[in-house]
């Protein structure tokens, strides 16, 4: 696993639940169920009726100031956009979940990363040969 050290270098660590961080918008209600009915957050990517948060929204969230919003990277990290073929979703969550010599982990649940790597892979698909 040698390779997973370099697919995410670079990016900062996420906030932590002692600094106030953790899953956006789970605890700060900076984004939810405002109208208190049972639609959810309105299709913003967060469910207020569950506190869930989807796989892009996370994405956004964690990954994005790093890998940008199309995952060809930027100063704080590489692009992924075809590096992520090369792993396994297994892998993939162990990158995010424990980080690796270049990146800290990600504190998401294992179900949330889960999320992201499924969007990942539908959002990145691998280049035709």
């Amino acid at each position: 696993l040698l390779g997973l050290a370099g697919l995410l270098v670079g990016c900062p660590a996420p906030p932590t639940a002692d600094s106030g961080g953790g899953t956006p918008g789970a605890d700060s209600g900076e984004v939810g169920d405002e109208g208190g009915g049972d639609e959810g957050g309105g299709g913003d990517g967060y469910s207020g009726d569950t506190g869930a948060w989807d796989g892009e929204r996370l994405y956004q969230f964690y990954c994005q100031p790093c890998h940008g919003d199309d995952g060809s990277g930027s100063m704080l990290g590489p692009d992924i956009t075809e590096r992520v073929w090369s792993f396994t979703d297994a892998e993939l969550l162990q990158i995010i979940l424990e980080g690796t010599d270049g990146m800290s982990p990600i504190n998401l649940e294992e179900d949330e990363a889960s999320l992201v790597v499924g969007w990942i892979r539908e959002s990145f698909p691998p280049a035709s040969e």
